[in-house]
Formats: structure tokens, C-alpha cells, sequence
């Protein structure tokens, strides 16, 4: 299964914070974006602690990643400006 790591964030020490990637089976296709936390996280305030949460989407048809990058790009050109 292909995959592509988007984001990587570190502590300071270099230890893994959390990492985004995405996974694609063309034959099946398939196209998922898995999201890796480490450390303990609480979700809402209230909720239990779950410890090195692993999160997969549902498999995402071709419009709903067309959607997902558009919206990506709005959200980047927003907060740092258009490429040239």
C-alpha cells in the first residue's frame, strides 16, 4: 500500500509528536488519510484519555478529495497568502 507522509511534528527532543499520512490502493480504489498521535490526548474536555490515538478516515471518493484540496488551498492562501 503506497503512502505519503504529509506532516511530521517533533518534540524537542526529536521524538514524534504526531504525523499525517495518506494511503492509496489504486485497484481497490482506495485513498485514506491516517492521522498519529503520540502522548495522551483528550479529545473534548471531559473525554477519557486514550494513549498514541491512531485515526483513520473512511475511504474517500475522487470528489471528496477534489473538496479536501480545495479547501486546503483556500485555507493556506488565508493564512499565508497566494503563491505566486
Amino acid at each position: 500500500m503506497p503512502k505519503e507522509t504529509i506532516a511530521r511534528r517533533l518534540n524537542e527532543d526529536d521524538t514524534p509528536k504526531n504525523v499525517l499520512q495518506v494511503y492509496w490502493l489504486p485497484y481497490a480504489e482506495n485513498v485514506q488519510i491516517n492521522i498519529k498521535i503520540y502522548g495522551e490526548v483528550a479529545f473534548l474536555p471531559g473525554d477519557s484519555v486514550a494513549s498514541d490515538p491512531e485515526l483513520y478516515s473512511p475511504s474517500m471518493s475522487r470528489k471528496e478529495i477534489n473538496d479536501l484540496i480545495k479547501t486546503l488551498r483556500r485555507a493556506r492562501d488565508q493564512v499565508y497568502g497566494k503563491d505566486e
